[in-house]
């Protein structure tokens, strides 16, 4: 009885201590130069910055502005938000451009639902697959949670469509 004692509480510390560890990472286009993301003040200047700064459970929050670039999730379960994806206004005003460069956001496919992304305008990006996002390749597609989006203006020359593609996870409250 006194090892089965023993045996939850270290197993609720732990739990505890890895929620602890959890954590929010800013990214800013108008900062001056990039920083540590770990505040508004010393933020990220790419979005991608933010991403590969995560752990498993942490969050990447977006201020407005227009990010031209790719993200990759690499298999990462976070969330990357705009700083408010119910409102309109905010997510037409954070926008991720693809400058015609690929998916404009690409997931390895290995995500969970624990994975989210919220609250952007997904745009011009090109790509065979999923000029906005493309959800993986292959056997392998993502099963992230992609809600309260705007993916407008991309293309795909093969297949998948120009919004999503290997897309299985939540999709909804997504203007497309």
């Amino acid at each position: 009885m006194k090892a089965t004692s023993i045996l939850v509480a270290a197993s609720l510390v732990i739990c505890v201590s890895i929620q602890a560890f959890a954590g929010t990472w800013y990214v800013d286009d108008s900062v001056a130069v990039s920083g540590d993301g770990t505040s508004w003040e010393t933020a990220f200047q790419r979005i991608q910055e933010g991403i590969d700064a995560t752990s498993d459970g942490d969050t990447v929050t977006v201020a407005e502005g227009t990010y031209v670039e790719n993200i990759h999730f690499d298999g990462t379960n976070i969330t990357c938000t705009s700083t408010d994806p119910l409102d309109p206004a905010v997510v037409g005003s954070t926008t991720i451009d693809g400058n015609q460069s690929g998916s404009v956001v690409t997931f390895s496919g290995t995500e969970t639902e624990a994975c989210i992304l919220c609250g952007f305008t997904i745009r011009n990006g090109k790509a065979e697959g999923g000029g906005g996002i493309c959800g993986g390749t292959g056997p392998d597609s993502t099963q992230a949670t992609i809600q309260n989006n705007t993916i407008t203006g991309n293309s795909a020359n093969l297949y998948g469509g120009g919004g999503l593609y290997e897309c299985n996870g939540t999709i909804q409250n997504n203007t497309i």
